[in-house]
């Protein structure tokens, strides 16, 4: 059975009749908005995804197109978020001052508003919170759930983009 089952089934709903490839995270949130891992990772909460990216727009490639372009299309197709979905905004400039202000979460991704989506070549960028305090022991859990994976490399977010070449 897979284990966000329901979760696909709702993404579909609010999506119908679009046909949409989106890059994102699934999530589970506390009461402030905080992603909560453990409550992912142990099915107590309720799992939400949250998309970064438009890859592919009613059959048609936009991987090509320069970052700004697929989040303002994505923005237009799903608004400030579309339940269970919640749109990842971006915020240019600023970096440092969002980092110190996000101090309490896992991090903040850059990357470049003008690059295209290139599954072969990285073109942002992790910046981790090393004080972060739900990242004690994930490398342990991961490889557990690595064990036990329906397909190997599904962890690696691979999958999808193979799948978007096919097309």
């Amino acid at each position: 059975m897979h284990r966000f089952a329901d979760l696909a089934t709702k993404i579909g709903n609010v999506l119908l009749p679009r046909s949409l490839v989106l890059d994102g995270e699934i999530v589970c949130l506390d009461d402030r908005g905080h992603c909560q891992f453990n409550d992912l990772l142990f099915r107590r909460g309720e799992p939400r995804f949250v998309a970064f990216d438009l890859l592919d727009s009613g059959g048609k490639d936009v991987r090509r197109e320069p970052l700004l372009d697929r989040k303002h299309e994505l923005r237009r197709i799903i608004g400030s978020g579309l339940p269970p979905i919640i749109y990842a905004d971006y915020i240019e400039g600023s970096g440092v001052a969002l980092f110190e202000k996000c101090c309490d979460l896992e991090g903040i991704v850059a990357k470049y508003k003008r690059a295209p989506y290139d599954p072969e070549q990285t073109t942002w960028f992790k910046i981790r919170n090393r004080n972060f305090s739900q990242m004690a022991g994930r490398e342990r859990l991961f490889e557990q759930e690595r064990l036990r994976e329906p397909v190997p490399g599904w962890h690696a977010c691979t999958l999808a983009s193979a799948a978007t070449k096919e097309t």
